[in-house]
């Protein structure tokens, strides 16, 4: 499957997750902007989960443009209702279930009205923010989430992208897990496959 602005970004998704577990988050892929990240679950229950997401945006300033990071959203397996809004966010202070542009999405941090974006607000060019995503749902012990949609406004000639987030496993150290620990605890992450 793919999504996201420009189109043909393919999407991927993360199984397996429980409490305590994290992985990174890297979006690009249009000139000057990149923003990267890491998820953590920070709990779950059969009923209830607790992301967080943490984001840089490492995007460049193009011809007085501010590349502004100002939705960031995941489907979550299983999802029901956001419990409450977004907490912890300096920049991204809302929680939102409406439509991502380009993305089937479940729940968004956003500095908008919605997933959708818009206003001037959001994460700058070198600016970081770290928001909590309280979401209600039905999770047989594990998380899958997928899709990690991002929207940054105001990119190369003031345009607004909806890119497509590349998660990679957030391996531990050898000392903590033993050499024979390691495989067993990396997260599994693959590409979805066009249905």
């Amino acid at each position: 499957m793919s999504g996201g602005n420009p189109g043909n970004q393919p999407l991927y998704e993360v199984t397996g997750l429980v409490q305590g577990d994290a992985f990174n988050v890297a979006w690009g892929g249009v000139s000057g902007l990149s923003v990267t990240g890491m998820v953590i679950i920070d709990s779950l229950s059969a009923t209830n989960a607790d992301i967080r997401v943490m984001l840089d945006n490492l995007s460049t300033p193009i011809s007085g443009n501010d590349p502004r990071a100002t939705s960031v959203g995941l489907e979550i397996d299983g999802f029901t209702a956001l419990a409450s809004a977004a907490t912890g966010g300096s920049f991204l202070t809302s929680a939102d279930s409406s439509n991502f542009p380009g993305f089937t999405i479940d729940a968004c941090a956003t500095s908008g009205n919605n997933c959708a974006g818009g206003g001037n607000g959001g994460i700058p060019a070198g600016g970081s923010d770290d928001v909590t995503l309280d979401v209600n749902g039905v999770f047989a012990g594990t998380l899958k989430l997928s899709n990690f949609g991002l929207k940054i406004q105001g990119g190369p000639n003031g345009n607004s992208f909806e890119l497509a987030g590349v998660p990679t496993p957030k391996i531990p150290e050898p000392a903590t897990l033993g050499l024979l620990g390691i495989a067993a605890a990396t997260l599994p992450v693959r590409r979805r496959r066009r249905s």
